[in-house]
């Protein structure tokens, strides 16, 4: 018989199961996704997660189709939860997966743990006395998720019942070893600090947007600001880097979660996750504004992905701006391709026939604005000689070579020699 049993076998739960498998722990996957159930077992990885393959390479995973067919008398449930439809009031998220998986495994002697990002109150709304129930968020970056679960800076255990919150205490000490801190609180607890987590590392993101949107406005320089504000021994630099803001599934839709709080919830408690979002919308006007500014194009988009090191596009800046300046030019489908050429390493959306360019080489091709949303390090060495002009406008700051180019960092408004 298995050990332990993974509901959900996609961006979390795939990487959990097999995270677990190499702890030496038998391992039930499930997943009802029958795309994804085929591509698994044919031993491929339906996702472009790095390290992935190579584990399920080396350490099989008893897939099954169904929760009801799972054995094991340890359950993770790591489904989607995504953003739920404006019908659904009930709550912020759609937890009606975490909900069907919960009713097909629960059992009496079983210990189930949602490691699904759940909003606040959602664990009583599966199951309302909270009796064998455990919550046990991740705190994963995607790229890096294997790692992320093997070596965390952290674990930590939401649970009613001290008993099976230890079972899955012990399940992670084996996995990591025993090297960082488990912290097990109860479930409120343990909700309310998995949201405002990442709340308060997207309000490190939204300050550096905050201030390059000052300097736009103001006359300033933000590559600058932002060097002095660091030099403070308070001030703690990670997640404070000037560029576009954050995207992603996650940080979205956790603030998300904090703005459509059940009552009794004072509305004042909302309007810090609200400015966030308004200021990372704003930073996108103000890079599209930047764009058509210059008057000129085609326009060569480098970094479609919302970060570099995965293909994903969710609120990724690079196509919103894409999507943005298709409708630069009213009119016919074809102003499209005519202003606007994309490139990423990774991520390849859907676009009209020749927007997408097949290599870096041919996307800067007769360009005369060049715009860095995704920090790849390809774009560092970019054959910018082989664009018609060599305009550069860098959200990134990341170029480290600018010779011979027309280069703005996005948010210096000015450059001043100092002696």
């Amino acid at each position: 018989m298995a050990d332990i049993a993974v509901i959900g076998l996609g961006r979390l739960g795939l990487p959990l199961a097999l995270a677990l498998a190499r702890a030496g722990f038998q391992v039930e996957g499930v997943e009802k996704d029958t795309a994804r159930f085929r591509i698994l077992t044919g031993g491929k990885s339906p996702i472009p997660e790095p390290g992935v393959q190579d584990l399920i390479v080396s350490h099989k995973l008893t897939l099954l189709p169904r929760a009801s067919m799972a054995s094991a008398p340890v359950v993770f449930i790591a489904v989607n939860t995504p953003q739920a439809s404006v019908e659904a009031m009930s709550s912020p998220l759609d937890l009606a997966d975490v909900r069907e998986a919960y009713q097909e495994v629960k059992a009496p002697q079983r210990i189930v743990a949602v490691s699904s990002t759940m909003p606040i109150g959602g664990c009583r709304q599966i199951n309302e006395n909270l009796i064998g129930f455990v919550y046990n968020p991740q705190f994963i970056a995607l790229g890096r998720a294997i790692h992320n679960l093997s070596e965390p800076d952290f674990c930590l255990i939401g649970a009613s019942d001290r008993m099976m919150g230890n079972e899955i205490k012990a399940i992670w000490t084996h996995v990591t070893n025993g090297r960082p801190p488990i912290l097990m609180t109860s479930i409120p607890d343990a909700e309310i600090a998995k949201l405002t987590l990442n709340m308060y590392l997207t309000m490190k993101i939204s300050f550096s947007s905050y201030l390059t949107l000052l300097c736009l406005a103001r006359g300033g320089n933000v590559s600058e600001v932002m060097r002095v504000l660091l030099s403070d021994g308070r001030v703690d630099p990670s997640y404070l880097y000037p560029g576009l803001g954050y995207g992603g599934a996650c940080f979205p839709k956790d603030l998300h979660s904090l703005t459509h709080i059940e009552n009794p919830m004072p509305e004042h408690l909302k309007r810090l996750p609200l400015a966030i979002q308004v200021t990372d919308e704003h930073i996108l006007v103000k890079l599209h504004e930047a764009v058509v500014n210059y008057h000129l194009e085609p326009v060569s988009i480098l970094g479609l992905s919302y970060k570099p090191g995965v293909p994903y596009t969710e609120m990724s800046k690079g196509l919103r701006l894409a999507e943005l300046l298709s409708k630069w030019h009213l009119g016919s489908p074809s102003s499209f391709t005519r202003v606007v050429r994309c490139w990423d390493p990774m991520a390849k959306p859907e676009f009209p026939e020749g927007v997408l360019s097949g290599s870096l080489e041919e996307c800067l091709t007769g360009a005369r604005l060049a715009v860095i949303t995704t920090p790849w390090p390809e774009f560092e060495q970019a054959p910018w000689h082989l664009m018609a002009e060599p305009n550069v406008l860098d959200c990134w700051g990341m170029l480290q070579s600018t010779q011979g180019l027309h280069y703005t960092r996005f948010g210096d408004t000015f450059r001043e020699v100092y002696v």
